[in-house]
């Protein structure tokens, strides 16, 4: 959808039956949905003029009201998520509160009937690595502690994202009561089957998203399609498809780096196929980590 944004909005009316009929294809798999309402799509004038006058219950009504509007006519559920911005410091993420406004902000959310929250970091700087940061540039699950303040000050479902890495990560931040669930965005670009993987009990095959942004993000920030460099069908799904060859055939990859693995373990779809490596090192392994993998008919000989 093109507009100003890269990303798609709600902006007419006239939208409306297209977001529905998303809504619906999505909701014949069980899906659930949910909006996020940006500042610019409230009414932002009436907003000020109520703050203004100190009428801040009269405020809270019209951003319920401007947010139920959407809600109601595209999904038909009640449901109302607040997304609660944290900002750690005045240089990142600037537009969102402070964790102490927030535990506040959200304590008057919950007494006027909202459902649940979502902790993230917030971005209105035009720099997408304060809200999804790339390797290397923020530590593992670095929304945890603001989203442990929130939960802890309401009764009603929370959820937060920032660098989940793997199952497990998301798993403890549960048991240890940071969160109720998480949200999980470029993992599920890189492995669509991510959540079928953990429920059938096989984590240790999902593709790992290493946090590059080169597909994702990058693509945002410069008004292009979404991809993935880890997820070649990423972005492509109506141009590659990969299924089962017609005819068996035995095929021999000569490398058993990360390339030669990953088009080996293509190639054994509905064939026979091999790797031969001349190199010392184990063929599954890069920098002692393991390959995760899933080959089926993937044979290894060392040359």
């Amino acid at each position: 959808m093109h507009t100003i944004s890269p990303t798609p909005k709600l902006v007419t009316d006239e939208q409306i039956p297209s977001f529905k009929a998303l809504a619906d294809a999505l909701h014949e798999f069980g899906c659930k949905l949910g909006l996020q309402v940006f500042h610019p799509e409230y009414d932002t004038v009436a907003v000020a003029e109520l703050f203004a006058k100190g009428d801040m219950a009269g405020a809270r009504a019209k951003l319920h009201h401007d947010m139920q509007h959407y809600i109601n006519e595209v999904t038909g559920e009640r449901l109302q998520e607040i997304l609660v911005h944290i900002t750690e410091n005045p240089q990142l993420g600037r537009g969102g509160l402070f964790i102490d406004e927030a535990v506040e902000l959200a304590k008057l959310l919950e007494a006027d009937g909202v459902d649940t929250f979502h902790v993230g970091q917030a971005n209105h700087t035009g720099n997408l690595n304060d809200t999804i940061p790339a390797m290397g540039t923020r530590p593992e699950c670095f929304m945890a502690p603001y989203a442990r303040r929130v939960k802890e000050a309401v009764s009603v479902p929370v959820s937060t994202v920032g660098r989940i890495m793997t199952p497990e990560d998301g798993a403890r931040l549960i048991e240890e009561g940071v969160c109720d669930f998480i949200g999980l965005g470029r993992p599920i670009l890189c492995d669509p089957d991510y959540a079928n993987k953990v429920a059938a009990g096989q984590a240790d095959l999902i593709r790992p998203c290493i946090m590059c942004n080169h597909g994702c993000t990058d693509a945002i920030a410069s008004r292009r399609f979404i991809s993935c460099v880890l997820n070649p069908e990423n972005g492509y799904e109506y141009k590659r498809v990969i299924t089962p060859a017609g005819t068996p055939r035995k095929i021999a990859v000569v490398g058993g780096g990360p390339a030669g693995m990953e088009a080996a373990r293509v190639a054994a779809c509905g064939r026979r196929a091999g790797t031969a490596d001349p190199g010392d090192q184990h063929p599954m392994r890069l920098r002692g980590h393991r390959l995760r993998h899933s080959t089926g008919g993937l044979r290894h000989r060392r040359a």
